[in-house]
């Protein structure tokens, strides 16, 4: 494999993995917002909208640790 390959799979890692622990970060904010709007959040607003931010947020933070090519490995190695 040349120098100019390994380069641009090293680079694409990084990038991935920088993007998964952005996703990380945004799910896992998204999901204290949820949290806060669900138990301290206006009754007018309902529990739904919370709920819904809750679990988006969460699949969120499934997609980032999962596009993290390090966990991702992880979870393919430990799955077969």
């Amino acid at each position: 494999m040349s120098s100019s390959t390994k380069l641009v799979e090293w680079i694409g890692r990084v990038s991935a993995g920088a993007l998964g622990w952005v996703l990380v970060f945004m799910g896992t904010f998204g999901a204290l917002f949820g949290l806060v709007q669900l138990f301290f959040g206006p009754e007018w607003r309902g529990p739904v909208g919370s709920l819904v931010v809750l679990a988006v947020s969460l699949l969120v933070v499934a997609m980032g640790i999962y596009g993290n090519p390090t966990y991702r490995e992880r979870i393919h190695a430990t799955l077969g």
